[in-house]
């Protein structure tokens, strides 16, 4: 009951979190805050869950929590990357004001301070102008992120497989869990 009700309360903060800053020019830290209590939070939940379920000490439930959460961040990842490719759902995002990794990452990491926040006004100011939407889709399609997303990606998963080699009992099932090909 204790690891449901962090749970909860880790979705409330990122709740609180994602509204305490616009998507439009969140950085990448604060989308991993958000996406860590909203998302990955559960997995770590889920697999600390079954650590005490199964009987195991509290140590081990919580390198679990960890590697769930590891897992849970790559998940996300793949998602957003698998999304990228896909004119609609970028374009719904980018009206519904969506706090993505992808656009979180093109502002962050691939754009100078004045493009910036020249390109984060016109998100803020004009997300339904077609214009808008199309220097967006046109960015994300000139600074390529896949491998940034797919490198963070895998360096969630090594992280969690480094958690789980942590551990004094058999893994072994549970590392097919931390290949990007699986997720």
């Amino acid at each position: 009951m204790e690891c449901i009700s962090l749970a909860t309360q880790n979705i409330s903060h990122g709740q609180v979190l994602e509204i305490s800053e616009p998507p439009h020019s969140a950085t990448i830290k604060h989308w991993r805050r958000v996406i860590r209590g909203k998302f990955a939070g559960l997995f770590g939940a889920g697999a600390q869950s079954a650590a005490y379920w199964g009987g195991a000490d509290n140590l081990t439930a919580s390198i679990l929590f960890s590697f769930g959460e590891h897992v849970g961040m790559a998940v996300k990842l793949k998602t957003d990357l698998n999304e990228l490719g896909k004119k609609n759902i970028i374009k719904q995002k980018i009206k519904n004001y969506e706090l993505w990794s992808p656009i979180c990452f093109l502002l962050d990491e691939c754009m100078l301070d004045n493009q910036r926040l020249e390109i984060s006004k016109k998100i803020q100011n004009e997300a339904d102008d077609p214009e808008t939407v199309n220097e967006i889709l046109n960015l994300l399609k000139e600074n390529d992120l896949t491998d940034m997303i797919k490198s963070e990606a895998e360096k969630e998963l090594k992280l969690a497989k480094e958690c789980l080699l942590n551990l004094e009992i058999d893994t072994r099932p549970l590392l097919p869990l931390t290949q990007f090909s699986v997720i």
